[in-house]
């Protein structure tokens, strides 16, 4: 998986390919499969210092930023995280204790980190809880902010001193880290294997089509990666127990059709199923030792926004207001209004820190970066 995640181009995910390629049939598949979970994540300045360290000194694509490229995991951070770790990383005296050079440290930011971690600036919010009023130093308090908005599933600090009361992982975060790369593999291959066994099906029946205009914007390193996961997925499909269920339930032709080119690819199907296997038990390991470690209580969100900012979080791609009023009401906001996504759309335009407009859809991002 990592030759996968280190072929895309800035920004763009595992998870986020398949959205954009399938989508409806993507979140249907997200919907309906256990595995397929997005882990949000908040993360302050030191830790990410650190992984960029580690990502020059030891293995330039690190277990955090694999899990993050992959999409299972979602890495957020306040601007002023972002800009803290630019300062830090420039400072000669910083960059001697961390021995790296800092251009090279800045390049590594730039090119590998940046892309993919959502930046957010809650500037002119009130403060949202009395923890965060109890915050010191007022240049964490827009990271307490925005673990009240986003109710993470982990919070990835170093800073007991000024963030401890917010439920933070600081101790071994670099085996949570790898704990997640670990299931984000796993998840990232069986979401591959169910999207190639839902099209192979529907191109049996003569229904997939994708548009010349569609396919014309896609990258070649994309299609590289797609072919990866393809000839991948065609392999393992009868090998994987996920993928042999899912070939009972979709019947003889597909299932012959896996067949035959595992049969084609001979020896290399063995060497896959072997892999496959790996992954699979490294997950279920990464899940126990996770299942060790106290569980963050999150709290359910209660006002328009913070359902927003949950909504977005955990969604794999930018998504219409529309969309996001019906995922909210899912997640059991209520409403007697006839049309919310009206007052929806005023609350994401009040906060262009949080929220990002694309076209009709919304995503988390601040429209100044």
């Amino acid at each position: 998986m990592a030759h996968f995640v280190e072929a895309l181009q800035a920004g763009q995910t595992v998870f986020g390919l398949a959205y954009g390629m399938f989508g409806e049939e993507y979140e249907r598949l997200v919907d309906t499969h256990d595995g397929a979970h997005i882990t949000v994540a908040v993360v302050d300045t030191n830790i990410l210092i650190n992984d960029v360290k580690y990502s020059l000194l030891a293995k330039p694509l690190t277990s955090l930023m694999e899990a993050t490229r992959i999409g299972a995991l979602k890495l957020f951070a306040s601007t002023t995280v972002r800009d803290e770790v630019w300062e830090k990383l420039g400072d000669e005296a910083i960059a001697r204790k961390l021995k790296v050079d800092p251009v090279e440290a800045r390049q590594r930011w730039v090119q590998r980190y940046l892309p993919w971690i959502t930046f957010l600036d809650p500037t002119g919010l009130p403060l949202l809880s009395t923890r965060v009023k109890d915050i010191k130093d007022p240049d964490d308090v827009p990271t307490g902010q925005i673990i009240e908005l986003l109710r993470p599933d982990v919070v990835l600090c170093y800073n007991t001193k000024h963030l401890g009361h917010f439920d933070v992982t600081s101790e071994g975060w670099v085996y949570v880290a790898l704990a997640y790369r670990d299931i984000s593999r796993r998840e990232g291959m069986v979401i591959g294997i169910e999207l190639v066994g839902t099209f192979s099906l529907n191109a049996t029946f003569g229904v997939a089509q994708l548009s010349l205009s569609i396919v014309g914007k896609i990258d070649k390193n994309v299609w590289l990666i797609v072919g990866l996961v393809l000839v991948v997925a065609l392999c393992c499909a009868l090998a994987h127990p996920t993928s042999r269920r899912w070939l009972q339930t979709k019947g003889e032709e597909v299932a012959s059709a896996m067949k035959h080119t595992a049969e084609n690819i001979g020896e290399g199907v063995a060497r896959i199923t072997e892999t496959m296997t790996t992954v699979e038990r490294a997950a279920g390991e990464a899940r126990r030792q996770l299942t060790l470690r106290p569980e963050r209580a999150v709290t359910p969100p209660g006002k328009v926004r913070e359902y927003a900012t949950w909504i977005l979080a955990r969604a794999s791609g930018p998504l219409s207001a529309e969309e996001i009023v019906k995922r909210m009401k899912d997640a059991g906001y209520y409403t007697a209004s006839e049309h919310p996504e009206r007052y929806l759309k005023r609350i994401l335009r009040a906060h262009p820190g949080l929220f990002y407009n694309e076209g009709a859809c919304w995503s988390l991002g601040c429209q100044g970066l």
